[in-house]
């Protein structure tokens, strides 16, 4: 599983709390008081923006292109990507790593 995959499950999973945290809210037998149900869902929606910006800003690597085979190769990650040399991928489709260099 790539780094990505893993925050694509977490983002997912905090989705689900989300989801839960406001149908407890709504439950007429909850216990939850309104300022407890808000410091929670900050606190839920403060983990779901880290987990997005991990995502995007997950690191950057360099790829090279093997020509023999038109394949990128990423450093960072050591997959293979098959695609034209021209243009260089911006980012690494396996670890989401945003590609630096020439």
């Amino acid at each position: 599983m790539t780094a990505t995959d893993e925050l694509r499950k977490k983002l997912n999973k905090l989705i689900i709390e989300l989801d839960g945290l406001d149908a407890t809210i709504d439950s007429p037998v909850s216990d939850m008081t309104f300022g407890e149900y808000e410091q929670e869902r900050e606190k839920l929606l403060d983990e779901f923006i880290q987990a997005i910006v991990a995502m995007l800003d997950s690191g950057t690597c360099e790829m090279e292109y093997i020509s023999d085979s038109m394949r990128w190769h990423c450093k960072a990650c050591d997959k293979m990507d098959m695609a034209p040399r021209n243009p260089k991928p911006r980012y690494c489709k396996w670890c989401g790593r945003k590609v630096v260099g020439e």
